[in-house]
């Protein structure tokens, strides 16, 4: 959970090999919830799971994107 009022948050996270670059948006300040999912630029993840739960870690020594909207 977020608090409503962050328009958005950034984490940077090593994964063994790989980087990833984790932005959430609030723009509609929620405190919960995700109305979508974009990793590499992606417009959705590969299966519905993922993007209900989140989304899978690769130690392929490449830098990820990863930017969440909540909604």
């Amino acid at each position: 959970m977020t608090p409503s009022n962050w328009p958005s948050i950034r984490i940077d996270y090593q994964h063994r090999s790989s980087s990833y670059r984790v932005t959430g948006k609030n723009r509609a300040g929620k405190n919960s919830g995700v109305a979508s999912l974009h990793v590499d630029g992606d417009n959705e993840p590969t299966d519905a799971k993922s993007r209900c739960a989140g989304f899978a870690l690769h130690d392929d020594g490449a830098e990820h994107v990863v930017e969440s909207v909540m909604g």
